[in-house]
């Protein structure tokens, strides 16, 4: 991919082409969609985002429509202002397919967004919802799982809140958590989970900061 302007020139249409006729093309073309949005999510821009999520409403749901999804998480990492409207549908989306692909996007839209707005009134909604993700019978262990890692996630930027919410892991039953919050000596496991949490959040801050650097370098 070392000419990006030719992908730039064309998205609108692969996106067109990507969702018309009930998705009939999902197969053949979600593929390179991923390749170009995780090399370039500069490309993808709010219209773009509105297309994907209106066409969920009347494409049938399927595999390849998930890693749509999913492969828009490099664009959650960088601009997560652009799924701020489909909360609700995020929150749908994983309780009624419990997938982990779309947790994903979730997850890294959360988290980038907590790091951009430094708001603790959002970082609390954003718990909220975890939370309350969490408390749905139908939550798969799979996604109890990667949804307290996205609290612990939360709690390393913002540890005093989630202290305040205590009470709910201990009914929740996260160990981890729990171990994080009181810092108690915890199980290879933890640390090592730990260690990949703060590895994580490095990660997203520095393409957030990279991404702050290119458009103080355009201005």
């Amino acid at each position: 991919m070392q000419h990006p302007e030719v992908f730039y020139n064309h998205f609108d249409e692969l996106i067109n082409t990507l969702l018309i006729d009930n998705g009939e093309y999902l197969s053949s073309l979600t593929g390179i969609f991923s390749l170009i949005v995780k090399k370039y999510p500069e490309i993808v821009l709010s219209k773009h985002v509105n297309q994907i999520f209106s066409s969920i409403e009347t494409i049938p749901f399927n595999d390849y429509l998930c890693i749509i999804i999913q492969s828009l998480s490099s664009v959650a990492n960088i601009h997560p202002y652009l799924f701020d409207n489909y909360c609700e549908k995020f929150i749908n989306l994983i309780i009624k397919r419990q997938n982990l692909l779309i947790f994903e996007c979730f997850k890294n839209y959360i988290i980038s967004s907590i790091i951009i707005s430094n708001n603790e009134n959002q970082v609390n909604e954003y718990l909220n919802l975890l939370i309350k993700l969490l408390k749905n019978q139908n939550c798969s262990k799979d996604i109890e799982k990667e949804i307290f890692y996205t609290c612990l996630l939360i709690g390393l930027k913002y540890k005093q809140i989630l202290i305040k919410r205590r009470d709910d892991f201990v009914n929740l039953g996260s160990n981890l958590l729990l171990n994080y919050i009181d810092n108690t000596t915890t199980s290879k496991t933890d640390e090592s989970t730990i260690r990949q949490a703060q590895i994580e959040i490095e990660q997203i801050e520095q393409n957030i900061n990279i991404k702050e650097e290119k458009s103080d370098v355009s201005l």
